[in-house]
C-alpha cells in the first residue's frame, strides 16, 4: 500500500526555513500515516474469518512481517516483508489443485479414499484441494484511507500546526 501526498509552495510566505519546518512536519506526519497504516492492516488479520478463508493469525508471522516505510516526506509505503511469501495467498486467495499425481517409481498408485475401507490402484489421480477465497487487507485499508473517514488528513494537519507554533 502506498501512502502519498503533496505541498505546493507558493508565494513570498515560504522563506527557508519555513520550507524546511513543513518539510520536517510533512515526514513527522507521513511516519505517524505509516504507523496508522501498519495497524489498521494488522488489526483486519484475525484467527479465522470465515471457513474456506484465508484467515492470518495463527501464530503472527504474518502481522509481524508487516512494515512500513517513509520514502520521502510525501511518500510512505507499507508492505508484507520477504520472510511471509504466503502474503499474496493472504490477500487475493488460492485456485482450486490442478496437479495431477503420478507414480514415481510403480505402474499404479495406491490409496484410500476418504471415508473407504479398501484400497484403490490409479495410473494417475488428482488430489481434492479446496479453492480458498482471500482476506483483502490492504485493500480494504487502502479503501479506507482513500474514503472520507480517512484519518490522514487529521495527521498531518496535527503535524502541520505542531511545527507551526
Amino acid at each position: 500500500m502506498v501512502i502519498s501526498t503533496e505541498f505546493k509552495k507558493r508565494g513570498p510566505l515560504f522563506s527557508p526555513t519555513l520550507e524546511f519546518a513543513i518539510t520536517s512536519a510533512m515526514r513527522e506526519g507521513m511516519k505517524a500515516a505509516v504507523l496508522t497504516g501498519e495497524a489498521s492492516i494488522k488489526k483486519l488479520l484475525v484467527r479465522q474469518p470465515r471457513p474456506y478463508t484465508f484467515g492470518g493469525r495463527k501464530k503472527g508471522n504474518l502481522s509481524r512481517g508487516i512494515s512500513g516505510r517513509v520514502k520521502s516526506p510525501t511518500l510512505g509505503i507499507v508492505t508484507p516483508s520477504r520472510n511471509t511469501p504466503y502474503a499474496k495467498y493472504v490477500e487475493y486467495g488460492r485456485a482450486a489443485s490442478q496437479q495431477e499425481i503420478k507414480p514415481r517409481r510403480a505402474r499404479a498408485l495406491r490409496f484410500k479414499p476418504r471415508g473407504g475401507r479398501r484400497f484403490i490402484y490409479r495410473a494417475s489421480a488428482r488430489p481434492f484441494v479446496r479453492s480458498m477465497t482471500g482476506n483483502p487487507t490492504f485493500k480494504k485499508t487502502a479503501q479506507y484511507f482513500g474514503s472520507s473517514r480517512s484519518p490522514l488528513p487529521k495527521i498531518f494537519r496535527n503535524a502541520l500546526l505542531k511545527a507551526l507554533r
